[in-house]
Formats: structure tokens, C-alpha cells, sequence
């Protein structure tokens, strides 16, 4: 799989079988997650097909649902989030990437539910993710997309609690506030 991943395409049968191998490995992922993020990382770029890039959040989704993996994504969070989620969050004139965005969207949503992210790693990331959350919170198109948006923001605050400081709350507030005016 590491030799040619760079080059795959939606039709690539090496990417189907690199996706059934980690969806059935189970807790064998943990031994090769290094090179899963940095596959699934180089195949959500812009440039790719947006099957390849919607089937790579969907891998990223199933892996945030496995139990066993937990403590293995905890340590790895602000790697996927950096390198994986937030790119997927930008929007970008002339490509059909909606479906793209709310996916990685959901993903982030399913990360704070599980919560396998650090309130601490959360706290440095708050500014970038809220900035790349903007884009999505104010595309008048795709509601679902914007209410999935909202709704992330929400779980962000109750992970955080009254653990959340006043600036990330300052980040998150007038945004969540806009939306009450909106239709």
C-alpha cells in the first residue's frame, strides 16, 4: 500500500483494499496507525477525487467509532484534526465539496462525543478549528451543513464545561450567536 498511495484514484483498487484491511484489522491498526494517518492525510488533498477524499472521512469516521482504538486516537487527536479534518473544513471556489466539509464535520462531532481529545490539546487548536469553522457555519447552500456546524460548536462548549477559558468562549459565542438571527 505505502508505494503508490500518493497516486491513487477513485478507482484505484488499492485503496479499496487498504480501506477493508483497516475497517476489519481491529486493534491490528494500532501496530501501522502511523502509516494509516499519513495514507488517509495524503488522500484527502484537494487535488483528489472527492469519492477517494468522502471515502477517506468515512474510513476516519469508523475508526472514531471503535472502542478499542480510543486510546490510540486520544494520543493522535491533534494529528488528525490537523492534518486530516480541518483541511476538509475549507471551502474552495469551483469544487463540489460540500459533502467533504459536513463530513468532516460529523467526524469532529463524533471526536467530541467519544472525547478523545485532551481539553488541553483542545484549547491550542480552538482558534484554527473555529476560524476553519467559519467557512461551514456561514454557507447559506447547505443548511445541513451549517446546522452540523452548530451543533459541533455546542459539544466543543459542553466537553469544555466551566473548564472553557474566557477567550476560547469569546471565539465561540458571537458565532453560535449569529446563527439565532438566522431563517
Amino acid at each position: 500500500m505505502k508505494e503508490d498511495y500518493d497516486h491513487w484514484t477513485r478507482g484505484s483498487p488499492q485503496r479499496f483494499i487498504f480501506d477493508l484491511l483497516v475497517r476489519r484489522a481491529q486493534t491490528a491498526v494500532v501496530e501501522y496507525w502511523e502509516e494509516i494517518l499519513e495514507i488517509i492525510a495524503m488522500n484527502i488533498d484537494h487535488s483528489k477525487d472527492v469519492e477517494l477524499r468522502f471515502d477517506m472521512l468515512s474510513l476516519v469516521e469508523h475508526l472514531l467509532l471503535q472502542d478499542n482504538l480510543h486510546s490510540t486516537i486520544t494520543f493522535y487527536t491533534e494529528i488528525v484534526i490537523r492534518l486530516i479534518l480541518m483541511p476538509c473544513l475549507e471551502w474552495r471556489a469551483g469544487m463540489p465539496i460540500g459533502k467533504i466539509r459536513k463530513a468532516s464535520v460529523i467526524c469532529l462531532i463524533k471526536l467530541m462525543e467519544k472525547q478523545l481529545i485532551e481539553k488541553d490539546k483542545l484549547g491550542s487548536l480552538l482558534p484554527d478549528l473555529i476560524n476553519k469553522l467559519k467557512s461551514p457555519l456561514d454557507d447559506d447552500w447547505a443548511h445541513d451543513l451549517r446546522f452540523s456546524a452548530v451543533v459541533l460548536l455546542t459539544k466543543i462548549m459542553e466537553y469544555f464545561g466551566s473548564d472553557m477559558d474566557r477567550e476560547g468562549f469569546n471565539e465561540i459565542y458571537p458565532e453560535l450567536l449569529k446563527r439565532l438571527d438566522d431563517a
